[in-house]
């Protein structure tokens, strides 16, 4: 399996059709618990990615919110909709800020200073320092 930007994927879209790739960024927008606008800051161009709500826990769900930090794994298939050449059918996605966190708390290098839970770590409630 393959890592690309975005960029390199519009550009040689052809080459990886039919493929499993792995593409990481952020969350532009995310609309009707299907289709998220994924971008990396390679192109201006967003990446759509097609989310079967059904395949996923209703967690990884309810946490893609804008500007969350993604690790798509899926297959590059031609677009049905209008406005895009191609899209990816999403089969695994990770919220990297969490694992990013998770892996903080597990070396201990992390305070949390808060009474919210970790789901609500979104929220301006939720306080961590780095230690050293």
């Amino acid at each position: 399996m393959e890592r690309l930007t975005i960029k390199d994927l519009l550009n040689n879209y052809s080459r990886h059709l039919h493929q499993n790739i792995t593409i990481e960024g952020w969350v532009r927008a995310f609309r009707s618990n299907r289709f998220i606008a994924l971008s990396d800051g390679s192109t201006i161009l967003n990446l759509q990615v097609v989310v079967d709500f059904e395949q996923f826990d209703e967690e990884i769900i309810k946490n893609i919110k804008t500007a969350s930090s993604l690790k798509i794994t899926g297959e590059v298939v031609e677009s049905q909709g209008a406005g895009q050449s191609i899209e990816i059918l999403a089969k695994k996605i990770e919220n990297l800020l969490t694992i990013l966190f998770l892996k903080l708390i597990h070396k201990r290098r992390v305070v949390v200073v808060s009474e919210a839970m970790f789901e609500n770590f979104y929220s301006s409630k939720v306080v961590f320092f780095l230690k050293k």
